[in-house]
């Protein structure tokens, strides 16, 4: 007898969580299709701007060390602007 009720409370308690785990995925995935797919496109444009200032760096680098002092002011212009935009898009 005693038995018995155990079964049938253990088939009771994983029909229960079954029931919240449905409930809570759907919860999850319903109302958080917009979310995710914001946090999808910021992480790749995050990956994209991080390709960016390696290569604004790489290109920093190169025109500093030649004597073109103008290409350099130039290259400072377009780095601070993207840099402003990136920690802008970051916040």
């Amino acid at each position: 007898m005693k038995m018995k009720k155990k079964i049938e409370s253990k088939s009771v308690e994983k029909r229960k969580q079954r029931d919240m785990r449905k409930e809570y995925t759907v919860t999850f995935y319903q109302k958080n299709r917009k979310l995710f797919f914001i946090t999808i496109v910021a992480v790749i444009s995050c990956g994209i701007m991080d390709v960016g200032v390696a290569y604004l760096l790489q290109v920093l680098l190169d025109v500093a060390n030649s004597s073109n002092t103008k290409g350099l002011v130039n290259i400072l212009v377009v780095s601070l602007a993207f840099f402003c935009s990136m920690f802008v898009f970051q916040i």
